[in-house]
């Protein structure tokens, strides 16, 4: 028999409300006494118990949907994990962690040296100074094992705790086993062969890109590079699928090689640390570069570091190599060129059908912001580098290019008013026969079939990337106005909050992160078998 009151409990309530005698009995009271005033009251009480139970959130969720949840995979933070913002940059820890990002192995080297090991990594630079610090490396072949001295350079970043550094020494030859010694232990390092060729004599080694969706830049970015004979290596962390698909096209036509750029993650540790990828500068940027250039030292004749915004158009030369060979004729002694950056505003168009060179080029106006220019070097002279330059670098050993600079296009300024002019200097630098030629390149791509299929699903807006540009602005304001007295933060996204939309699928690196065991000073960790995952989300 049922009256108005009755009330059909949520399965999971049910369950929840068997699981004892006390429980059974709050359920007899609440059917003795149907009203809906005790039944949301004894809702609240249970469902407080439940949480207290299990110390979650998610299960209380899951009591009131039978739904799963979205297939985001979750981390799981490991204890040692610190989480202590106002010493972020003053705390000693027992043990400094290393984080391996990539090994390189020269079997030949001209400014190596044969059998050479260069590693490239992300340490915390706070808890041990590194001018003292050693790294003993172990090198196998089939027949022998030997072991070598590695002294760290570091590339020190005030603001944050982790810094890049690299490792070099020489091993045994014919190396099939790389591995890192302290207190007789030891982890293996993953290592690939550096590079003894390239697909052209000048490459662009591409920041990071984190939840990438302009990809109106990257159109740019290819066809100019390509008309002037450069090779662009594209680091990836996330990037909305479609863009991916995009990409992946330019990839199989020659244009760029793709490759996966990881977060790095402790699988295990006994020691405390802190979180490296928040504590690094600007979503380890230096770290991509530098594996760049290890990858390609022996191999290129120049190798520039720039970001997807970041336009070189040559005006003395019809190629980068020419321009840069003319910029180091009277300086042969020097190791790297720099051109300074201006601030430009681009009108993008919304759709690829819309898209033109052409057209893009002509959109572009000169703000009157400063910005940070590009790197251009002789990698056989560099080891290492920082985002924009090497801090062993000399100031005299550096071209500054007086006659160009490198266009640099950023979001309008929504706050300040910023005076904007034209400014044709740039177009007129290009050549009509080049403008020709890239239009025609671009028509190409753009009308091939599997390009049509992508055009159709490209993002029409920018939507994460104005919310890392607003944080980061953030960051700025909070380094330069409203903590003068106390430490800095790290110039990082990493902790702004991304929102998951469910119009675009985010592709996201992912690999096999292996910890070695606990080591002092430093204990170390490393991946292996990189790929691409649908399961971590548009997260960065």
């Amino acid at each position: 028999m049922s009256s108005n009151y009755d009330v059909q409990l949520p399965r999971n309530l049910q369950l929840l409300l068997n699981r004892s005698p006390a429980k059974r009995a709050v359920a007899s009271f609440c059917m003795r006494y149907k009203t809906v005033i005790i039944f949301p009251l004894i809702v609240i009480v249970m469902t407080t118990i439940f949480v207290y139970k299990n110390n979650t959130t998610q299960q209380v969720l899951l009591l009131m949907r039978d739904d799963p949840p979205p297939p985001v995979r979750m981390e799981r933070k490991p204890k040692s994990l610190l989480n202590d913002p106002n010493r972020r940059l003053s705390r000693k820890l027992p043990v400094s962690h290393v984080f391996v990002l990539s090994a390189y192995y020269y079997p030949e080297s001209k400014s190596l040296g044969n059998n050479a090991i260069a590693l490239n990594m992300a340490i915390d630079s706070v808890s041990k100074k590194l001018d003292k610090a050693v790294f003993t490396i172990v090198g196998s072949n089939s027949t022998n094992t030997t072991s070598s001295i590695a002294i760290p350079y570091l590339e020190k970043v005030d603001m944050c705790r982790y810094s890049t550094a690299v490792a070099i020494t020489n091993t045994i030859e014919n190396l099939e086993k790389l591995e890192i010694e302290s207190d007789g232990m030891t982890v293996e390092i993953p290592f690939k062969h550096a590079r003894n060729s390239a697909p052209k004599p000048v490459i662009f080694c591409m920041a990071p890109q984190t939840v990438g969706e302009q990809w109106q830049l990257f159109l740019i970015q290819m066809h100019l590079s390509r008309r002037y004979g450069a090779h662009t290596h594209v680091y990836l962390v996330s990037m909305l699928e479609s863009y991916f698909d995009l990409i992946q096209e330019y990839e199989k036509q020659g244009y760029a090689t793709i490759e996966p750029w990881l977060r790095m993650k402790v699988s295990a540790s006994q020691s405390q640390f802190y979180e490296p990828n928040g504590n690094v500068e600007l979503n380890n940027r230096a770290g991509a570069f530098t594996d760049c250039l290890l990858q390609y030292k022996e191999a290129a004749q120049y190798i520039a570091f720039i970001d997807i915004a970041d336009f070189l158009f040559p005006v003395m030369k019809n190629s980068y190599l020419k321009e840069f060979h003319a910029e180091f004729k009277f300086h042969r002694s020097d190791s790297s060129i720099f051109y300074k950056g201006k601030g430009h505003e681009l009108v993008k168009p919304d759709t690829l059908a819309e898209f033109s060179f052409s057209d893009a080029v002509d959109s572009l106006k000169t703000v009157t912001s400063s910005k940070n220019g590009i790197v251009v070097v002789k990698p056989h002279r560099w080891n290492s580098t920082g985002i924009y330059g090497s801090q062993y670098e000399t100031k005299r050993n550096r071209i500054t290019v007086r006659n160009n600079y490198v266009v640099q296009v950023q979001t309008p300024d929504k706050e300040a008013n910023v005076t904007v002019r034209s400014d044709n200097s740039t177009m007129i630098k290009l050549r009509k026969k080049d403008f020709l030629a890239i239009e025609k390149d671009f028509l190409k791509i753009k009308n091939s079939s599997r390009v049509r299929g992508i055009a159709r699903t490209l993002p029409m807006f920018d939507y994460y990337t104005l919310i890392i540009e607003d944080c980061y602005d953030e960051i700025a304001k909070y380094n330069s106005k409203e903590n003068q007295g106390g430490e800095k933060k790290c110039p990082n996204s990493d902790f702004c909050e991304l929102p998951q939309g469910n119009q675009y699928n985010c592709l996201h690196s992912d690999a096999e992160y292996l910890s070695g065991p606990a080591m002092e000073p430093f204990t170390f960790h490393t991946f292996n078998h990189t790929f691409w995952s649908r399961e971590i989300g548009c997260y960065q």
